[in-house]
């Protein structure tokens, strides 16, 4: 059913969304570090964490934040990071500014991920030391492959 076809038919939902929007706005728009929390952030952080089963949750306005705020906060420099050459141009990108060894390997190719990594530890005598992270989306936003 197409979206607007949907809002007519309920309602319910479209009140609800009003009423939203009369209470909150339209949103920041950005990083609620900057522009605040409201309750409905909590909640339904809350709401994922305890479905997850984990004891907290974080949500962003938007993946790039999300991406450039989370995912370096976990390489440093001396680290390799193996990716899916498929991945979003900001998960290419992002690595690059921890200073991390950064290798791709073809897009959903199990057989590429092990060779690579096969590649990266042979002869090394650090190996074992040097912390490996792979990187892939669920989804991928872009297929050009």
């Amino acid at each position: 059913m197409y979206f607007l076809e949907y809002l007519n038919k309920a309602n319910d939902f479209h009140d609800s969304c009003i009423s939203s929007l009369v209470k909150y706005g339209v949103g920041s728009c950005g990083p609620r570090g900057f522009y605040g929390t409201i309750d409905v952030h909590l909640d339904c952080e809350l709401k994922i964490a305890n479905f997850l089963g984990t004891p907290d949750s974080i949500l962003y306005s938007y993946g790039i934040s999300t991406i450039f705020s989370v995912i370096p906060a976990f390489y440093k420099k001396g680290d390799i990071i193996v990716a899916d050459e498929g991945v979003h141009w900001a998960v290419q990108n992002d690595p690059h500014l921890s200073r991390s060894t950064v290798v791709y390997f073809k897009h959903n190719d199990m057989a590429s991920l092990a060779s690579t990594l096969e590649k990266l530890t042979r002869g090394n005598k650090r190996a074992e030391k040097i912390r490996r992270y792979i990187v892939v989306e669920s989804i991928y936003q872009v297929q050009c492959f």
